[in-house]
């Protein structure tokens, strides 16, 4: 018996030494640079559009199982312009080999830098992704596909950790000629911490947007930490801060400086949800709220309860553009606070106990 354990030992290192020699060979012998114009030839058959490859490819087999990216853009939808439809500066994904192997799945940070995607619709209602959807003939054959995939046996994923997503720098633009708008997303990053199902996961967003109907520039940013149970349903975002700049015609005074802060909990299989410790702070007003959601997913209701700290509504309703007429006391108008309990749907609202 010893020997044959001994055997079967043997085999198991023969057989991981030739796998580790065999990337090691594919590490120093194959060059995927090379494939570059038969990469391109393959995207150009399958989408009809043009792969440029400009930066380096790289691959890494142990003991990382890893692809790096250089600058690449895939080219527009025919009659859409020289503009190309998606670009990106550089991209990183890597995963570790060894825990493949007990169904696990670690990753390194995926990171992608400059990434930039023109999103664009004519009058006649042809968007330059319509080529890139499918065929209907694909779309039938989805459900016979997924049913073939669950009644194959697979073995379920143990583990899923990645060390984090980083996007810096990207662009996203909408230019719709039918419906006349036009949005951009710009210098837009989102940086988040260690990816994983049983661990909060910290939050960083910000970016720059503008729109052409109405004229609206805005600039925002978010932070918080994110905790997700996916089996139960149950998400939460965790002391919530987001910052809003914005400028425009439609914004009364013309700007509107904004801070929102609080915690969310949403429970998806019972259809409710909670937000505590709500404070928004605008023109000069602090509103803080308590409030309860039900029914989510068919009628939402809300109740809460909403307070203020004191204000001066004359300031509020100068940045309202609102004009009040010449006031006997100047010291009218200068000093107010309130506190209500609410309840409220989509097609009604009430305030009780108003103060």
């Amino acid at each position: 018996m010893r020997r044959v354990l001994k055997w079967v030992a043997g085999g198991i290192a023969a057989l991981v030494g030739v796998v580790l020699l065999a990337m090691l060979s594919l590490a120093l012998l194959v060059d995927p640079n090379d494939y570059r114009e038969q990469i391109a030839t393959q995207v150009e058959k399958h989408t009809g559009r043009e792969l440029l490859i400009e930066g380096d490819i790289t691959l890494s087999f142990f003991p990382w199982l890893g692809l790096e990216l250089g600058k690449m853009e895939l080219g527009n939808a025919e009659g859409f312009g020289p503009e190309p439809f998606a670009a990106i500066e550089a991209a990183e994904a890597r995963v570790k080999i060894l825990p493949l192997l007990r169904a696990s799945v670690e990753m390194d940070t995926v990171v992608l830098h400059g990434f930039n995607l023109s999103l664009a619709r004519r009058a006649d209602g042809v968007s330059n992704w319509d080529d890139l959807a499918g065929s209907a003939e694909a779309e039938d054959e989805t459900p016979a596909a997924e049913a073939e995939a669950e009644e194959s046996p697979q073995r379920q994923l143990e583990a899923l950790a990645i060390g984090g997503i980083e996007i810096r720098d990207a662009r996203v633009q909408w230019n719709d000629e039918m419906g006349g708008q036009r949005i951009t997303l710009r210098d837009f990053n989102l940086v988040s911490g260690e990816i994983s199902f049983d661990e909060p996961i910290s939050l960083a967003i910000d970016g720059k947007v503008s729109a052409s109907e109405p004229a609206v520039e805005a600039g925002f940013d978010l932070a918080t930490r994110v905790a997700l149970d996916l089996a139960q349903q149950r998400y939460r975002l965790d002391d919530l801060r987001f910052k809003l700049d914005a400028d425009g015609e439609v914004i009364p005074g013309g700007r509107m400086q904004l801070a929102l802060s609080g915690d969310l909990a949403a429970d998806l299989a019972a259809a409710t949800a909670q937000l505590r410790n709500l404070q928004l702070e605008a023109m000069g007003v602090q509103l803080n709220a308590e409030v309860d959601a039900a029914n989510l997913l068919d009628a939402p209701e809300f109740s809460g309860k909403l307070f203020s700290g004191e204000f001066v509504p004359r300031e509020l309703l100068q940045g309202l553009d609102i004009a009040l007429p010449e006031m006997a006391d100047p010291s009218a108008m200068t000093r107010a606070q309130f506190s209500s309990n609410f309840k409220a749907g989509l097609d009604h609202a009430a305030l009780e106990q108003l103060q």
